[in-house]
């Protein structure tokens, strides 16, 4: 296996989740097809990559690193972030996590708004393991060429899907976190 290939997809995917957006996904698929018997571990690479980046951009927003980010806003502008963050939190990060908004304004957001660190580490691997296993669902089944085509002609199916999977499975884990909680 290319390592080089592997450990490039890992520090993208760090560096798009904490404070640099990139678009990681085309080398994530370049080097799933390259290899295709370690597509899974590479998935499993580029979300828990994707998560350690997240507490990056987390640590910028709760330790006030961000501030003037937050200064470019009212303060009224702040206060419905952080009553909808207190309300939606893990659906919204979850939900960024496959969207193309760059992902660092919601692990910032996450911080400023104090989120707790670990669910927006489970909304984190939800959100961006959705994304991750589509695309490399979608370029192994496909294959290059025909991946190309798809993402052309059904870009906003896939972002649908992958934003059901990131709200499914941030419900499915807030209900089994809230479970353990109470007993």
């Amino acid at each position: 296996m290319d390592w080089l290939g592997v450990l490039s997809v890992v520090v993208m995917a760090f560096l798009d989740a904490s404070v640099f957006p990139f678009s990681v996904q085309a080398l994530l698929v370049g080097v799933a097809l390259a290899y295709p018997q370690w597509a899974w571990g590479l998935v499993a690479a580029y979300t828990i990559a994707s998560a350690l980046g997240s507490c990056v951009g987390y640590g910028l927003g709760r330790y006030g690193l961000a501030a003037p980010l937050v200064r470019r806003f009212p303060p009224e502008k702040w206060e419905q972030a952080e009553t909808t963050m207190r309300r939606y939190g893990p659906f919204i990060v979850a939900t960024g996590g496959v969207t193309p908004i760059p992902f660092p304004l919601f692990t910032i957001a996450a911080g400023i708004l104090r989120m707790s660190l670990p669910t927006l580490l489970l909304a984190v691997l939800i959100g961006r393991g959705a994304k991750a296993v589509i695309f490399v669902l979608v370029s192994s089944y496909l294959g290059q060429r025909a991946l190309e085509q798809f993402v052309k002609d059904h870009a906003a199916l896939i972002v649908e899907t992958a934003l059901l999977l990131a709200v499914v499975g941030t419900w499915l884990g807030k209900r089994w976190i809230g479970g353990h909680r109470r007993e």
